[in-house]
């Protein structure tokens, strides 16, 4: 709880930037947004959305910011928005056809992410997307964690994913970028 709390207090701080526009995101132009994400079948949902930078007409985005959210509304009304609780997804069971994940993982403790890929999982229908990014290695910090790629396949396998491409060092040299299927 601890540890959801400071997540939360420093993404709400993080909102009151005046430059959280150019901060804080991953801009990916369309060649780029479909190499890293792949096609996205309708009803999309992308986890920790911020200020909603990379949400298209009608796509839902959930944040454990309120006032990132309250900037996505604003910035997107014609979205979809919840507030999440930093590790579970407030919509129900096979909701969703693609849900997408950028900067978020690497902000999180592996055990964060085990928990968004089960829920992940409950709320993607079969034969649904699931697209992310993380930075490959062991570093643990405050708000910077990198992931071993072997846990991480083996985390998707155990939660009846099959991964379809994995891709190194688009958009940024030590990013890693997964395209799985849940079975």
């Amino acid at each position: 709880m601890k540890r959801l709390k400071r997540e939360k207090d420093y993404w709400n701080i993080c909102a009151l930037d005046p430059d959280v526009d150019q901060k804080y995101i991953c801009d990916l132009d369309d060649d780029q947004r479909f190499d890293a994400l792949g096609k996205l079948e309708p009803r999309v949902l992308e986890i920790g959305c911020g200020i909603g930078r990379l949400l298209k007409h009608d796509y839902y985005g959930i944040d454990i910011s309120e006032r990132m959210l309250s900037i996505a509304k604003n910035k997107k009304p014609y979205c979809n928005y919840k507030l999440s609780d930093g590790r579970t997804i407030p919509y129900e069971d096979s909701y969703f056809n693609s849900v997408y994940c950028v900067l978020v993982f690497q902000h999180i403790p592996f055990a964060g992410f085990k928990k968004y890929v089960q829920e992940v999982t409950r709320v993607l229908k079969s034969g649904g997307r699931f697209s992310f990014q993380i930075i490959e290695g062991k570093k643990e910090g405050e708000f910077s964690h990198h992931y071993d790629l072997d846990e991480v396949k083996k985390v998707l396998k155990e939660n009846g994913f099959k991964i379809i491409k994995i891709k190194k060092g688009l958009v940024h040299d030590s990013w890693v970028w997964f395209k799985a299927k849940k079975k």
